[in-house]
Formats: C-alpha cells, structure tokens, sequence
C-alpha cells in the first residue's frame, strides 16, 4: 500500500515532521480580520489614552472608561456580528443577549459613578464572554447552561491567545501582499520610525505647529517615548484582538458542543432532608424572634434600645444570608436524586424560602429605616437592587422546585441582566444625590453630608446646584458650592473618552465667585 507523499517532500530527519510548524495561510475573511483587529487596536489605545500626556494602563480604561468604553464596545460587537454575517444569522437569544451587552456598554456613557462602573464592567464582561461563545458557533441550547457559563470564560480566555502569533508568523512564511504592497507598508513603517524622532523636534521649534497637530490627533505628541508605548501596544493589542476574531470566523465555538456534560454529583434525599431539618428549625426561632421585634410593639422594642436602633443594625447581614439560602436551596435541587424525590423534601426547600422572605422583608425594613434616618448611598442602593435580584431568584426557585425542567440559569441571566440594566441606566448616582438634598431641603434629613455627594461624581452637579441655588447662609450650600468648584477644576479636565455624555455639555461644571 503507498501513502501520498506531501507537495514538500519527506524531511531528511524523520523526528523533523513532528516538530516542524507547517506554514500558515490566512484566508479572505482572515486578512479582513486582521484589518478589523488593527482597526480596533487603535480605537482601544486612542479611546484609554484620552489627550493625556502618558499612555494610561490599558486595562485600568475598562473600569473608569466613559464615552470611549462606550464607543469601543459598540464597535467589537458591530464588528463580531459583521464577521458572523449579520444579525439575521444569529439565533433570537444571541440577539436578546447582544442588546443586554449594548445596553451594559452604555452605562458609562451615562454614569461617571466609579462604583457603579466598576460593578457594570464585570456584568459587561460576563454577557459579552457568552455573546463571544454564541457568536462562535457554539449552541445557545449549549451556552445558556452552568456548564455553557464556565465554557465561556475558558473560551474567552483560551482564545485571547491560542492564535495570537498566527497572523505574524503568516506574513512572514507567506506574503499575501504583492511586492509593491510590501513595499509601501515597509515604506510606512520606516517613515513613521523616522518621524517619531523628527516630530518631537519640530514641536519644540514651532508651538504652533504642535498646538494643530496636537488638537487634529488629540494626543500628546510631545514625548516620542508615549509614543512608541502607543505603537507598541497597539502591536500586542493587534495580535490578541485578532485571535479571538479568528475564532469567531472560523466558529470555532462549535466545538463546545462536542464537550461532555458535566457530571453533577448525586446525593441521597435523607441527607438533604436532615440539612434542611436543622436549618428549617434554626431559621424558625429567627424569624419568630424577627416578627415579635418588627410587629411587637413597643414593649418588646424596649428591651434592645428602641424600635428604631433595633431595625437599623444587621441589614447587610441579613442579605448575605438571604443569598446563602438561596444558593443552598439551588444547590440542594441541583444534587438531589431524581428518582428520591419526595414531598418531604420539596416541602423542606419551600419553608426554606418562606423564611428566606421572611428575612429579606427584615432586611428591606431595616434598610429602609437606616434611609430614612440617614439618607440614601450607593451602597445601600445597590443592596436594595441586592433585595430585589434575590427575590426574583427565590420565585425561581420556587417554580423550579414544582417544576423540574425549568431551566434555572437562562432565567436566572434574563432576570438578573434587566435588573442591573434598570438600575445602572437609572443613573443612581444622580437619584441618590437628589434623594439626600430633596430630603435635607424638605426637612426629612436633619443633616446632609455634602462631602459623599462631591465622592458620587458629576452625576450629582444637579443636585449640588439645587444646593447651592438655595437662600441663606446654610454651610451645606457654602460646601455644595465649594464642591462645584473642585469638580470644576478636576473633572473638567478629564479626556473625553472618560467623560459621560452629560459631562460634555458646556457649562455643565458651574464656577461661583467667591462672595466677600
């Protein structure tokens, strides 16, 4: 029998056919990618370099980033769909999901909160690693799966650079240039290395020349260091860009598919029954305890200093054991045998959530008591948005208990992804600012700390004119106008691609004169 001998004949040492890289050949679709990769790059660095006089961290962008984060995300999932063959290819869900990440992008276009942005860039994350997955080729039937989520992050990270060198290493072992198309790019490479140390000198020889060139790039072009920061990164940024387009052209998520199922673990009914047991009956005396003390009276809120002292204390703990219940009562329906199932049991995880709301009730009424004594902040809002996310979970629960097949974490995803695009395209930082000054200037508030409001950011400019607008000597309008003044003096220098579109209005940072 023969064998095909390959175009490039036998190697002359046998062990050189397993350790020899065969040559890449990029297609059509893959030099179009690389375009788009490079396009992207230098959005990435134009968009985290802003106008500032040094190349910033470019990871640093995707938590603080504003209207340039915005503009970038934007841009990757047009360009993902694109390679994809637009929308109409993808699957309703993908779509769903793509919307959810559009939406996500935009909140820092909207809000210059830094909490908030650092909370949205790790949802942003999550929904995009599931879009990069669908997009891919991967099966939404697939992806929409604790098993699907974990894929995705292995995809996402595995793909940044299983095929980062690929690009390189096939234009150097085989050109898909002609001869004359090399030569410029050859010629443009050499023009900008002898630029990068010529355009510094006629900086310094012409400020005006440097002020056109510096407003037309809006980059700092001074420090011919900066600049080869920017050249440099804008090649590692290329390479790893263009890996994970690689991905998305060739579908490489379709292998995910071929995955094995995870094998969950079984765990017999009498165990899960005794845990539940012995929750159940601490969780009862809790809650027994929580209803004499919330709906008492005044005789039994004596004993521990007030109603009011009383409610005000333990709402973060409450929450966190909210959640603990919740992921107990998912877990314990996740392990537990099919064929064991029993009433005992479901009856068990029912009590179980009963007295979850119980304490999530507990909780809110705590929280709203501190609210109301000390006013609103971005921590106490988002555990409210906590409360909310964690009652729609446990409703899940409960239908999942009743009904097997639901699947849990597609609907888990749809309701936890509106509920945070709610909340952070609300623009909370604003609300809160205006709950505070409305309920200090209503009465409500008998104290206001001006000081947290400047910390909101420039989402609180309007409430902390309303502040300052008002008559009087109040020191909280003093400080309100002291506050605007800073932000003026900070904020309005930051780039434009950290900025939110608000921040960009003229004006927007009102400057009062001293009064003598």
């Amino acid at each position: 029998m023969s064998y095909p001998v390959p175009p490039e004949g036998l190697p002359q040492d046998p062990g050189e056919s397993f350790t020899k890289k065969q040559s890449v050949a990029l297609t059509h679709r893959d030099q179009v990618g690389i375009g788009l990769a490079t396009l992207l790059s230098v959005l990435w660095v134009l968009c985290a370099d802003g106008n500032l006089e040094t190349a910033r961290f470019s990871l640093e962008f995707f938590t603080i980033g504003g209207v340039g984060l915005t503009l970038y995300m934007l841009t990757t999932l047009a360009v993902l769909v694109f390679l994809q063959g637009g929308l109409k290819r993808l699957g309703r869900i993908t779509r769903i999901l793509l919307a959810a990440t559009a939406l996500a992008a935009i909140v820092p276009s909207i809000s210059a909160n830094h909490d908030l942005r650092s909370a949205n860039a790790l949802v942003l994350l999550m929904l995009y690693m599931l879009d990069f997955l669908l997009i891919s080729g991967c099966s939404e039937r697939i992806v929409l799966t604790m098993h699907g989520w974990i894929a995705s992050v292995s995809f996402f990270c595995r793909h940044q650079f299983a095929h980062a060198g690929m690009a390189y290493r096939a234009l150097r072992k085989k050109p898909i240039a002609s001869e004359r198309t090399r030569a410029i790019i050859i010629g443009i490479a050499l023009a900008g290395c002898i630029l990068l140390v010529v355009l510094p000198l006629l900086f310094s020889a012409d400020e005006v020349f440097a002020r056109i060139v510096d407003t037309f790039f809006d980059w700092n072009l001074e420090s011919g260091g900066v600049w080869l920061v920017r050249i440099i990164r804008i090649a590692v940024i290329v390479s790893i860009t263009f890996s994970l387009l690689y991905a998305v052209i060739h579908a490489l998520g379709k292998d995910c598919a071929l995955g094995e199922k995870l094998n969950k673990p079984q765990v017999s009914n009498v165990l899960i029954a005794t845990t539940l047991v012995l929750i159940d009956a601490v969780y009862a005396l809790f809650v027994f305890v929580q209803i004499t003390y919330l709906f008492g009276g005044v005789e039994a809120s004596a004993l521990h200093g007030g109603y009011a002292q009383y409610a005000r204390s333990g709402f973060f703990e409450l929450v966190v054991v909210t959640a603990i219940n919740l992921a107990l009562t998912l877990l314990a329906l996740a392990v537990r045998k099919r064929e064991e199932r029993t009433a005992i049991s479901s009856t068990l995880l029912y009590v179980l959530l009963a007295m979850t709301l119980v304490m999530l009730v507990s909780a809110a009424q705590r929280m709203t008591l501190y609210t109301v004594e000390f006013g609103l902040s971005m921590l106490r809002a988002m555990t409210y948005m906590g409360m909310v996310a964690i009652l729609a979970l446990v409703i899940i629960a409960a239908v999942r208990i009743h009904k097997p097949n639901v699947p849990v974490f597609k609907l888990g995803v749809f309701c936890l992804s509106v509920i945070w695009l709610v909340f952070a395209l609300s623009n909370p930082a604003a609300r809160i600012a205006a709950f505070n000054v409305d309920g200090y200037l209503g009465g409500s508030l008998r104290q206001i700390d001006v000081e947290y409001l400047y910390e909101l950011g420039p989402d609180s400019v309007p409430a902390l004119k309303k502040l300052a607008s008002i008559s009087g000597t109040d020191a909280a309008k003093e400080e309100a106008r002291m506050c605007l003044d800073g932000m003026s003096c900070f904020y309005g220098q930051t780039p434009w691609s950290y900025r939110t579109i608000r921040e960009m209005i003229p004006n927007y940072f009102p400057v009062y004169p001293s009064e003598q």
